[in-house]
C-alpha cells in the first residue's frame, strides 16, 4: 500500500476514534480534547498498517497544527495555492516514490 495512503487511513481512522470517544461522553467538551485524541488515534493507526517510523511524528503534529494554522488568519485561497505549487513540483514522487532531484544537463 503506498504511504499516502497508508497517511490518508491513518488520519481518518484517528478522526473516526476522536469523534466516537467525544459522542460517547468520554472526552471533556472542546475542540482541543477532540484535537489531542486525533493524532494518538492517527499514530496508533499508522503503527498498525506498519507505516515507516518517521511517519508517526507527522501523525503526532498534523492535527494540531492545522488547527493552529487555520486561526492565524490567512485567507483560504493562499493554501489552496501553496498546495497546487507542491502537487505540481511532486505530483511524480507520488507516484513513484522516487524524490525530486534535480540537476543540471
Amino acid at each position: 500500500m503506498p504511504p499516502a495512503l497508508k497517511a490518508l487511513l491513518a488520519q481518518s481512522g484517528g478522526a473516526v476514534v476522536a469523534v466516537a470517544l467525544a459522542r460517547g461522553g468520554l472526552l471533556p467538551p472542546g475542540t482541543w480534547a477532540v484535537v489531542g485524541t486525533q493524532p494518538v488515534g492517527a499514530t496508533v493507526v499508522a503503527a498498525a498498517l506498519r507505516s515507516a517510523r518517521w511517519w508517526l511524528p507527522i501523525h503526532l503534529a498534523f492535527a494540531p497544527l492545522l488547527v493552529l494554522a487555520g486561526k492565524l488568519g490567512v485567507a483560504p485561497g493562499w493554501y489552496l495555492v501553496g498546495f497546487t505549487v507542491l502537487l505540481a513540483v511532486y505530483w511524480s514522487s507520488f507516484r513513484t516514490q522516487v524524490p525530486l532531484y534535480l540537476s543540471s544537463r
